[in-house]
C-alpha cells in the first residue's frame, strides 16, 4: 500500500539563524520510499547528514526574515495494519527498561511542561496501558 507523506513548516527570524531539522522519515522501519521532494524558500544550500541513530538531519542557515521548507513523501508501506493489544497495561517509570528511559526524557521541541495539563484533561480519565496509547494515537 503506498502512503503520502508531507508537511509545510513557516519560519521567521531577525537574523542569520543556523538550523538542524529533523523531518524525514528513517529508513529503518517497515516502508520503502518510493520518491521524496524538499522545498526551501526561498532558495538556500541544504546539507544532508545521517546522524548515529540513522536519522536524516538538514542543516542549513535560515535568512533573516519568512522562510517556507516543504516535505512531500510516497512510501511503500505493508498492507496490514498495525496489531491490536488491547490486554496490554501500562508499565510504571521505574519499570521501564533503562535502554529505553531515553524516549521518554523531555524534549526541547515538545514544551512537556506546557503540555501536561491538557494531556491529562484530554487523557487522564482513559484506561492505563493500550486504550490510552490509543486515545493519544486516535487524537494525534
Amino acid at each position: 500500500m503506498q502512503v503520502k507523506i508531507g508537511c509545510e513548516m513557516v519560519y521567521e527570524s531577525e537574523s542569520q539563524t543556523p538550523v538542524i531539522m529533523l523531518v524525514r522519515p528513517r529508513d529503518k522501519y517497515n516502508h520503502t520510499l518510493l520518491s521524496e521532494t524538499r522545498q526551501v524558500t526561498p532558495e538556500i544550500p541544504v546539507h544532508e547528514f545521517v546522524d548515529h541513530f540513522g536519522n536524516h538531519l538538514w542543516r542549513f542557515v535560515a535568512p533573516p526574515g519568512q522562510m517556507t521548507i516543504s516535505y512531500d513523501a510516497l512510501a511503500e508501506v505493508p498492507p496490514t495494519p498495525d496489531p491490536i493489544r488491547a490486554e496490554l497495561g501500562g508499565v510504571l517509570g521505574l519499570d521501564v527498561p533503562g535502554e529505553f528511559l531515553q524516549f521518554l526524557l523531555p524534549s526541547r521541541h515538545c514544551p512537556s511542561d506546557l503540555l501536561i495539563g491538557e494531556a491529562w484533561e484530554r487523557f487522564g480519565n482513559t484506561p492505563h496501558g493500550w486504550a490510552r496509547v490509543q486515545a493519544v494515537c486516535d487524537w494525534l
